[in-house]
């Protein structure tokens, strides 16, 4: 095969393999003006989702202050993670819970 065959493929992979993914990763959002403002009719939502998440997360955290039914077994008992672990976890689940 002829050396410039060589070369015309090398070009063509390094356009597919970083070129195209580069220009793909620096958009974000709206192709003209960058990112994209919520609209108003979706702010109330989005407004929902916060609340939704600060409610998962205190009651999250009442959970594992007072334990889940500790009368059964294999439900969680009360006090096993210290208040800053209490309130990393109650944040976390606040803001993953639903997004699934």
């Amino acid at each position: 095969m002829k050396k410039s065959t060589f070369i015309t493929f090398g070009l063509l992979v390094f356009v597919l393999a970083v070129v195209i993914p580069w220009l793909a990763f620096r958009g974000s959002g709206d192709a003209n003006t960058g990112a994209q403002a919520v609209p108003a009719n979706l702010k109330a939502g989005q407004a929902e989702d916060a609340k939704t998440a600060k409610g998962v997360a205190e009651r999250v955290l009442n959970a594992e202050k007072e334990g889940v039914d500790s009368q059964a077994p294999g439900r969680m008992p009360p006090g096993i993670l210290n208040p800053e672990q209490q309130k990393e976890v109650a944040e976390f689940v606040g803001v993953v819970a639903g997004a699934g």
